[in-house]
Formats: structure tokens, sequence, C-alpha cells
């Protein structure tokens, strides 16, 4: 089966706020605990410290997964459809 998950990164540079990152990664799983623990292994992975072009070191650190999420196509094409999320009204709209 193949699984979308969602996995948060806090991107780190020295003497400024981190910032945060939301990844989505498409996986090959048996079942949402195997998922899991291949998002938990891919985002440890991922971490890294990089130098950008101002010549400040930037860290990559692995903080969670946020939600693993099984795919209903088993095959993956366009428009195949890899996370929706569902909210009581957009989190962009001012009230």
């Amino acid at each position: 089966m193949w699984y979308t998950a969602s996995i948060l990164f806090r991107v780190e540079q020295v003497e400024e706020m981190p910032t945060y990152c939301e990844t989505l990664v498409v996986l090959k799983a048996d079942s949402d605990d195997e998922a899991l623990l291949l998002a938990n292994q891919w985002g440890k992975e991922y971490e890294d410290e990089i130098w950008e072009t101002n010549g400040k070191k930037t860290r990559w650190v692995y903080d969670q997964v946020l939600d693993v999420w099984e795919l209903f196509d088993e095959e993956i094409r366009s428009g195949t459809e890899v996370y929706s999320r569902f909210w009581a009204a957009p989190p962009y709209l001012d009230e």
C-alpha cells in the first residue's frame, strides 16, 4: 500500500528564531504501523547541517511525524491524491 507521511522539521540558523518546515513524502508499506516507522526513519535520515550562500550554517532537525495517510489509489500517477486535511473553517480566513 502507498502512504503519505507529513513530517515536521525545525530549521535553525545561528542567532535567529527557528522556523518550521512540513514535508510530505510518499512511502510504500504493508501497514499503518510500518508506514509510521518508515516516516520516522526518513525524518531522522533527512536531518542535516548545510552552509547557506549567506555564510550561515543551517540545521534541519527532525521534530516529529504529524500524520500518516493511506492513499486510496494503488498506483501513483498524475492526479493521485496524496494528502488532505479537514477543518471546520479554512485556517486562512479572518473571523
